[in-house]
């Protein structure tokens, strides 16, 4: 009768140590989940993160809520060329708006890349990157554009005469 007490005993313990760490496993993803609410796409950084405090991927997969074929894909993923340039312009682009005193706008950045660090990129990739990390230059000058529809102009000061002699003949 003992011995069946302790194998209940022992795989009871097992149960509960089994629980714990599953408890343990939803409170770290609750807390990732909180700190990354707003950002739905971030769901590979959270899995992560739980796989990196030791749980398993199973595991990990289910509580975050995606496949493990998916898991594995953005594990093993390597960032594309475009990814990589457009971090490096990120950088780039922020540092020469600081330096420029937040006065710089996408032309005159673009232009500081080309000339100060000898970074092609176009102005429209530039503009998207200010947009993205919220920097923006100095607004246009206003030009003032008059209407001079009812405006008096002055009189000749030279005295010309545009009176035409003779119609027909104008030279």
């Amino acid at each position: 009768m003992k011995s069946f007490d302790g194998d209940v005993l022992a795989k009871a313990r097992r149960t509960i140590k089994n629980l714990e760490g599953k408890l343990e496993l939803v409170k770290a993803a609750a807390d990732l989940f909180n700190r990354v609410a707003d950002q739905p796409k971030r769901r590979f950084q959270v899995a992560h993160s739980l796989n990196s405090l030791s749980c398993a991927e199973r595991a990990t997969c289910r509580v975050v809520g995606f496949e493990r074929s998916t898991y594995f894909d953005n594990k093993h993923h390597v960032a594309s060329n475009q990814v990589i340039r457009r971090l490096l312009l990120n950088e780039v682009i922020g540092e020469e708006h600081a330096n420029s005193r937040d006065i710089y706008g996408r032309l005159r950045v673009t232009a500081t890349l080309r000339i100060e660090h000898g970074l092609i990129a176009h102005q429209k990739l530039v503009a998207r990157i200010m947009r993205d990390l919220d920097i923006h230059g100095l607004p246009k000058r206003s030009r003032v554009i008059r209407n001079l529809a009812n405006v008096t102009t002055h009189n000749d000061m030279v005295n010309r005469n545009f009176w035409l002699i003779d119609p027909m003949h104008c030279g």
